[in-house]
C-alpha cells in the first residue's frame, strides 16, 4: 500500500457497489509516459489496498484522427466530471471485477486481465482485440449506447463489460478454465462469460441471449456443407 493511499474496506473484493469517480481519482497514481512508440502511450495505475489495475492510453496519430475526427472527439469529450479518461470509471470497475471473477471461479489472480490498452482510432464491430487486452474505445462507446438503449443501468453496464473482458482472457488460453490451452472456439469463452453472469444474477441486456442465439442458429442452418 502506498503512503497516503485512501483506505478501503478490509477486502475491496467483498464490496458490492461500484467505485465512484472520486474514489478512483484518489486511487490513481501519477501518469507514466511510455516510449518508444510512434504515437506514444500513457499508463494510469490505480491502487486499491493489495490490488492494482491499470489503463494504457494509446496516442492518436494525426492521420487516424483526421479520418474519423467527429467520432473520436465525441468519445474524448464523453468523460464524466472528475474522470481523466473516457469511460475511466467503467473500465477501472470492470478491471477490479476481474479479481472478483478470479475469486469466484478459483482462478489465480495472475490469470485474469488487470490492465487494458485503450485504442481511440480502431474501427469495426469488435469491442476488444481477439485474444488480447486491447479495448477499442469507438466500439465500446457504441456498445454502451446500445446497452443503455435496452435499459441497462450503469451498474449493469459494468457487469456486462466485465463479462466481455473475462471472455477475452479465456480466449487467450490464459486461465485454468481453458486448461491453459486454446479454448474450443467461442464455446469456452461464452460459457465462462455466461457462468459469470449467472453467478452475479445479472439479468440485463447482453451480447448472448435467446433471440441472438436463434439468429445464430438460423445462420448456421443456411450454411451449405460441400
Amino acid at each position: 500500500m502506498r503512503e497516503g493511499e485512501p483506505q478501503f474496506e478490509a477486502d475491496i473484493l467483498d464490496r458490492e457497489t461500484p467505485l465512484s469517480v472520486d474514489e478512483i481519482a484518489n486511487a490513481r497514481g501519477p501518469e507514466e509516459k511510455i516510449f518508444p512508440s510512434s504515437v506514444g502511450k500513457t499508463r494510469y495505475e490505480y491502487y486499491f489496498g493489495d490490488i492494482s489495475v491499470s489503463i494504457l492510453r494509446k496516442g492518436i496519430a494525426a492521420d487516424d484522427f483526421e479520418k474519423n475526427k467527429e467520432r473520436i472527439l465525441a468519445v474524448l469529450k464523453s468523460k464524466e466530471e472528475g474522470e481523466i479518461l473516457p469511460c475511466e470509471k467503467l473500465l477501472v470497475n470492470a478491471l477490479v471485477e476481474q479479481y472478483r471473477i478470479a475469486k469466484m471461479f478459483g482462478i489465480k489472480e495472475t490469470e485474469v486481465w488487470s490492465s487494458l490498452l485503450a485504442d481511440y482510432t480502431h474501427e469495426g464491430s469488435s469491442m476488444m482485440s481477439y485474444m488480447g487486452d486491447e479495448v477499442y474505445m469507438l466500439s465500446l462507446a457504441q456498445h454502451i449506447d446500445s446497452l443503455k438503449k435496452e435499459g441497462a443501468t450503469n451498474e449493469q453496464v459494468i457487469t456486462e463489460i466485465s463479462g466481455q473482458i473475462f471472455h477475452e482472457s479465456i480466449h487467450n488460453g490464459k486461465t485454468e478454465i481453458s486448461g491453459h490451452n486454446s479454448p474450443f472456439g467461442e464455446v469456452t469463452p461464452i460459457t465462462g462469460q455466461l457462468a459469470y453472469y449467472l453467478a452475479k444474477r445479472y439479468r440485463g441486456p447482453k451480447g448472448y441471449d435467446a433471440p441472438r442465439s436463434l439468429l445464430g442458429l438460423k445462420k448456421l442452418n443456411q450454411v451449405k456443407i460441400p
